[in-house]
């Protein structure tokens, strides 16, 4: 299951404990769940205030060397661990998503007319964001992070920019301009300098020109479009004398070795048709795919230097290298007419499923790669952990893995790159090729998505909609951007339940479980008339009466007569994070009646026996009617419900969580009940809240004589009983260790 992250609830931010791990694994994986479970990071509130989730690796620990083997590679040099860029971008896309979400929350809280508990807590945890938002200054890697205690997640190192300027300039060069490619440190100089907010950037050109590179935190990048527009349209001394030297330069056509251009899997160059020919433009070297009137331009592969034939007879790596960049080449050529023009049909293939393409995740994903883009491009994102589309757009260089030496990689990288006699390697032209296309067309996709702009293969006319008779119900684009519209989070997934159930057969409904849980709630609100009523003129919107009643027999935990739930409140305290309680108990009057409980086979109505304070459970069973009219004449009908509750202590004061009272036990009674039996029936929930480590605070009850003499003698308040010890073997009975914190407790 594959979780919408630009959709999350509110209520996922009040998850914790198992409930956070399976949200967790549900949307990274069940390795990802296990990093954070070691961690002892029980809730969301606590997983966005951890600088560095992936610190805890650092650690030489015999507990994480498995863990470490799954998620990370090792490098063969070095013997270092380093996270695979899947789980690290997988992780980083979590937290900023959540991040977003907790602030988006506190700020709707802080408008709100709400208590002042409610401000100080958004107030607290707006601080506790904030404080914890990493420093620019800390050194990591976007793509394949060496583990590191003072790495940021989102902040890469001088290093890393300098290589990211040099690649978007490498590529600008190449899309632009014929036969020049600039080089760093020789071409242009790359100055970057880390300041108190960001880092500082400037670009000096060889011609002696100095351009500014603006930084933008939001994409962690730099802007270069200055420089851009300085090598492109103003008058650059440097770029001038480039494009004269490469116009001097020879054709490609005559550098071709004859016993390469000869391959029987390659064809000569000079040997092309006319209509591969024309597909070149003479001004930029680039070609169009037509593809249903939807027009798409790529760059061709810009030319390189090469040596005039391989019959060299020096032996020195700079000339295998060279000869390695012939090869190259001559492939890359021989891949343009073979893999990047055919790719017109993928993305001819892709377009119909674009739209659950972001619902794909793990071995579907990997699935979906392998079937449309290539079975090695596929292995390469499944051994990096990119489960999916999201993870896959925040990888910088999805190649940037092979560096390493590890022998994890060894297989895969000698069947994606060519590799020299040295072990440095290339990436084939058709993989590169492949892979870059395949994620400019998710790229194009998710920014047409963004913008609230249908994609070009799914633009129709009213004409063409009304011909197909299909519903339009899925093309209602509900805004996302509207902060408001996602606040209230059940409206969005009400409608969008009644626009899926309106594609399918009536038989065939699909609720949601939060539209389950409001049906539930309608229906005991409203009544059996008014709920059906309502689903009858809303049709899809709610479920049957008989989904419902399976619904509620489901979720709901059975209030047995006299039972003591302690087990049920153990789990509900946890799901809190509490274990502090105050414990209330009194008494409603109820109209007296006998009936049959036909689940658990018992007649109801009846006052039974007491037993230290404790009554009876299923007490009234039998298969006698002499025995039943017996108990008409020996036992009290009950004329009050006595129930027990239970009132939650939340200790952390800047919990997001509302405590709520639990019912722990409740039964009729006749109120034929003494001051003792009380107290017994207080020591016996004392000791078996303390049994569950939950921690009875104190008890509470009205006015009533019997309970006022029952709190004196717990307490030995000027009351005891004689020839009676109620404390015998335990004289710290109701002693207990309240926190600190609490100085309003005396």
């Amino acid at each position: 299951m594959n979780i919408d992250l630009n959709n999350l609830p509110d209520e996922v931010l009040f998850y914790s404990n198992e409930q956070f791990y399976n949200f967790i694994e549900q949307c990274l994986g069940h390795d990802e769940m296990e990093l954070i479970k070691l961690q002892s990071i029980k809730n969301i509130r606590t997983l966005i205030n951890v600088p560095d989730v992936l610190g805890v690796l650092n650690i030489k620990c015999k507990e994480l060397v498995e863990l470490k083997n799954r998620i990370c590679f090792t490098n063969e040099d070095s013997h270092q661990f380093i996270v695979k860029p899947g789980i690290k971008a997988g992780i980083d896309d979590m937290v900023e998503v959540l991040k977003d979400k907790n602030h988006r929350y506190i700020k709707r809280t802080k408008g709100s007319k709400s208590s002042s508990l409610s401000t100080k807590t958004s107030y607290s945890q707006l601080n506790a964001s904030v404080s914890n938002t990493p420093s620019l200054n800390s050194t990591g890697s976007t793509s394949t992070a060496t583990l590191s205690i003072t790495t940021s997640p989102n902040v890469m190192s001088i290093k890393d920019y300098v290589n990211v300027i040099y690649d978007s300039i490498e590529k600008f060069c190449a899309n632009t301009f014929k036969n020049v490619i600039l080089k760093n440190d020789i071409d242009y100089f790359i100055q970057l300098t880390p300041s108190h907010t960001y880092v500082d950037g400037y670009i000096k050109c060889s011609c002696n020109s100095r351009i500014k590179m603006i930084f933008r935190t939001n994409t962690n990048s730099y802007r270069l479009a200055s420089y851009f527009k300085h090598i492109k349209r103003s008058r650059c001394r440097m770029m001038k004398k480039k494009q004269e030297q490469s116009n001097k330069l020879p054709k490609k056509n005559d550098d071709v070795p004859d016993n390469v251009a000869q391959n029987n899997d390659c064809h000569n160059i000079d040997n092309c048709s006319a209509s591969d020919q024309e597909i070149l433009n003479d001004k930029n070297d680039s070609f169009d795919i037509i593809n249903n009137n939807y027009a798409t331009n790529k760059s061709y592969f810009p030319p390189r230097k090469r040596l005039s034939s391989f019959s060299s007879t020096s032996g020195t790596r700079a000339k295998k290298k060279s000869i390695l960049e012939d090869v190259f080449y001559v492939s890359s050529i021989y891949i343009f007419f073979h893999y990047v023009i055919p790719m017109a049909t993928l993305e001819e293939e892709l377009l119909p499923i674009l739209d659950n393409v972001s619902s794909y995740s793990g071995d579907a994903f990997y699935k979906l790669v392998k079937d449309y883009v290539g079975i090695v491009v596929g292995e390469i994102l499944e051994i990096q952990c990119i489960k999916n589309i999201r993870i896959l757009l925040r990888i910088p260089d999805v190649f940037s893995f092979f560096q390493m030496n590890s022998k994890d990689i060894i297989s895969l990288k000698q069947r994606a790159c060519i590799i020299d006699d040295d072990m440095s390697y290339v990436i084939r032209a058709g993989i590169r090729s492949n892979i870059e296309q395949f994620i400019e067309l998710l790229k194009q996709f998710h920014e047409s998505k963004s913008n609230n702009s249908n994609f070009p293969s799914q633009t129709t006319t009213s004409t063409a909609i009304k011909q197909s008779g299909q519903c339009i119900c899925h093309k209602l684009n509900m805004n996302q951007e509207n902060e408001g519209f996602q606040s209230k989070s059940f409206i969005n997934i009400f409608i969008r339940n009644i626009l899926n159930n309106m594609e399918r057969p009536s038989n065939n409904y699909h609720f949601d479980p939060m539209v389950s849980k409001f049906a539930s709630a309608l229906s005991i609100l409203s009544g059996h008339n008014a709920y059906e009523f309502i689903r009858l003129n809303l049709p899809g919107a709610l479920p049957s009466v008989t989904i419902l009643r399976n619904y509620n027999q489901t979720i709901s935990l059975p209030l047995h007569e006299c039972e003591c739930r302690f087990d049920s409140l153990k789990s509900y305290l946890d799901s809190i994070d509490s274990n502090y309680v105050f414990v209330s108990e009194d008494c409603t009057s109820v109209i007296s009646s006998i009936s049959y409980d036909s689940v658990n086979d018992c007649f109801i109505g009846f006052s039974s026996r007491l037993s230290n304070g404790l009554r009876s459970i299923n007490q009234f069973r039998t298969n006698s009617y002499s025995e039943l009219e017996q108990w008409f004449e020996d036992f009290d009908k009950s004329k009050l419900i006595n129930a027990h509750l239970v009132e939650p202590l939340l200790t952390k004061t800047s919990s997001l969580v509302h405590s709520r009272p639990y019912i722990v036990s409740a039964y009729g009674t006749n109120n034929k009940v003494n001051s003792i039996e009380i107290f017994r029936k207080w020591i016996h929930m004392y000791n078996a809240c303390k049994s569950k480590k939950i921690n009875v605070v104190g008890f509470s009850s009205d006015c009533d004589p019997r309970y006022l003499k029952a709190m004196r003698l717990a307490l030995g308040f000027f009351a005891r009983v004689p020839n009676i010890e109620l404390l015998a073997g335990d004289a710290n009975l109701f002693n207990i260790n309240i926190p600190r914190t609490w100085s309003f407790f005396l």
